[in-house]
């Protein structure tokens, strides 16, 4: 059973009187209501971008205290070129909000929401990697999915998907440490060095590069560079059909690859106007779920294979094999990614599927075999907290999802290497 509180019951239409009390705060014409999307939209002028966003998460009435993303948009045939999308979430009334910046190609400008949101640092910075969008105020505005050789902005609807750029030696990326105060002078940090760990480490799992700065044992300062598996699918995508985009969305998570096929398959059906059968929708929402325990097993072990627990790992990764039993017989015989969906054919599904339906074997067998593993997952985690613990202090969810960090943690400032 879940112990998280209940979300508090709120109606569309009380949560739209509550944000047009906040509209009502700024000039005329600043702030402008999208209708008839599927969520609540606003197009906010640049410059009460900042203002909206700190009223927005301080407002007792809207508490948008979680910043969910930023990406950009690029509509090269208008006068304002570019969107800034930000979407928000309130964890206390679980609502959500989604905010559009135009901005022309010329003053392509915006300020940046460091202070009311932590978690907008990478995404201002993913925001002037992929579109050119310049972020005022940001204390570290450089490439973050590129490397810092790459010349132009790949989202931009007007660069070319074959160009190349491959960096030298004297182009890798230079870490930016926020040290704290006296530790740039030498004779203040006698021990001090500069580590890399990763990306070939088996903490890091071949994904990303974290520097950090030693002074004895003790890390004063780090910094990550997260582009290693960055591919830009979406301009992949720019050069193939609806049906060939399928296994770029197997390979965002594979994991759960088929609910990011579901996902994408849904988005162009809208697109088009198409309503999916029955069939393919209880087939979609079962192998959807059993996808979601599947990823929830593996991600849950391998985080607390990094924290020193390696048995529950073993343990999760049972359910996985089961589960991949019943998914891993595709037509097309392809293993970790699932090619079985096809948006707009007549069945929304691209061949024949396994048995799947609740009585079947195969399905009881996975999910008591999930169901099984709990027990065996609470003995640890009652017998000790140090997955919680880093430098000698816990890890609390107020101060933290408030700020949107969800993307990760840093090491902190006074951690030892001892207890990582």
């Amino acid at each position: 059973m879940s112990t998280l509180a209940p979300l508090p019951e709120t109606s569309e239409t009380s949560t739209l009187q509550e944000l047009e009390s906040v509209r009502a705060k700024f000039p005329a014409g600043s702030i402008l209501p999208q209708d008839g999307l599927d969520q609540p939209t606003w197009i906010v002028s640049r410059d009460v971008l900042a203002s909206v966003a700190q009223e927005l998460k301080d407002n007792p009435q809207t508490q948008f205290d979680l910043m969910l993303d930023l990406c950009g948009v690029d509509f090269p045939d208008r006068e304002e070129r570019f969107e800034a999308v930000y979407h928000l979430y309130s964890l206390h009334r679980g609502s959500r909000l989604r905010l559009k910046v135009p901005l022309r190609e010329d003053d392509a400008v915006l300020p940046s929401l460091i202070p009311v949101w932590k978690a907008a640092n990478w995404f201002e910075r993913e925001i002037y990697d992929m579109f050119g969008v310049r972020v005022e105020g940001h204390p570290n505005l450089s490439r973050i999915l590129t490397h810092e050789a790459f010349q132009g902005h790949p989202l931009r609807k007007d660069y070319d998907p074959a160009r190349r750029w491959i960096p030298t030696e004297d182009q890798i990326y230079k870490p930016h440490f926020d040290l704290p105060p006296g530790a740039d002078r030498e004779d203040d940090m006698f021990e001090r060095m500069t580590i890399n760990i990763g990306p070939t480490h088996p903490a890091m799992h071949g994904t990303f590069r974290l520097m950090a700065v030693l002074d004895g044992e003790t890390i004063v300062a780090s910094d990550v560079e997260i582009g290693y598996l960055h591919r830009c699918f979406e301009k992949m995508s720019e050069t193939h059909n609806w049906q060939q985009v399928i296994p770029y969305t197997d390979r965002l998570n594979y994991c759960s690859s088929f609910i990011n096929n579901v996902a994408y398959c849904k988005t162009v059906e809208k697109l088009l106007g198409i309503e999916p059968p029955p069939k393919a929708v209880w087939a979609r929402t079962i192998l959807s779920e059993f996808s979601r325990i599947m990823d929830h097993c593996v991600c849950n072990g391998t985080t607390l294979v990094d924290a020193g627990g390696l048995t529950n790992f073993w343990y999760l990764f049972q359910p996985r094999e089961e589960i991949y039993g019943l998914l891993g017989r595709p037509p097309d015989g392809v293993g970790l990614p699932h090619r079985w969906l096809d948006p707009g054919s007549a069945a929304g599904l691209r061949g024949p599927l396994p048995a799947v339906a609740g009585d079947h074997p195969a399905v009881r067998r996975g999910l008591r075999e999930a169901g099984q593993q709990e027990p065996h997952l609470d003995r640890p985690r009652g017998g000790h907290r140090r997955h919680l613990r880093r430098g000698g202090g816990e890890l609390g969810v107020d101060g933290t999802l408030p700020a949107g960090e969800r993307r990760g943690l840093r090491c902190p400032p006074g951690a030892s290497l001892r207890s990582l």
